[in-house]
């Protein structure tokens, strides 16, 4: 019990540390790293990467190199994922995350493709996130002490059916002389098992 207790007071004052800050930070509102890349990886398995108004959220968990993604033109395709190794080191932490890959999305076509994909996220703490200033350009400020991927930005990683939505979403806004490879697509992600 003493090991435990001793071990609380020490993530606390690690985070009071971290923060920078004569305020404390509570531990309870501080997420772990794993919970972090885990609500990362939820979130882009939902689609959220796929739209980007839809992307906000995943974007609070990120501080990338450079601000903003690239347009993504293409998806892999994954039945799930699950995390399988972890480590942390002060305010660095790195996280494996191994996928279950079931094809590619490229352009308007679909590769199926049966493989485990292995990817380690670096995650670090601290209180600098992008943002936007009224002129469009990208700044870092102070935002609220959190874990954040750091690195490697990969293309999305979605389910099946968020693969679906995008492309019938895409072909209602299409002309018809691309429905025929964009329905192609569709049927193909309908059938994977």
């Amino acid at each position: 019990m003493r090991q435990k207790s001793f071990f609380v007071s020490l993530l606390y004052l690690l985070a009071c540390a971290a923060a920078g800050s004569s305020e404390p930070v509570r531990i309870t509102e501080l997420e772990s790293p794993i919970a972090t890349v885990t609500k990362y990886c939820n979130l882009d398995f939902a689609g959220s990467r796929l739209a980007s108004n839809s992307y906000t959220e995943a974007e609070h968990l990120t501080r990338w190199s450079h601000p903003v993604e690239p347009a993504w033109d293409g998806a892999t395709v994954v039945s799930g994922f699950n995390v399988i190794s972890s480590k942390q080191s002060g305010k660095r932490a790195v996280i494996t995350v191994r996928y279950t890959v079931l094809g590619k999305l490229q352009g308007r076509q679909f590769k199926q493709t049966t493989k485990r994909e292995t990817v380690t996220f670096e995650v670090e703490l601290g209180k600098r996130e992008w943002s936007w200033k009224r002129d469009g350009h990208p700044v870092l400020v102070e935002a609220r002490l959190a874990w954040r991927i750091i690195d490697p930005l990969i293309q999305p990683h979605v389910s099946k059916p968020s693969a679906i939505r995008a492309i019938s979403s895409l072909m209602n806004t299409q002309d018809e002389s691309d429905s025929d490879e964009l329905q192609r697509t569709l049927h193909q992600l309908e059938a994977l098992r």
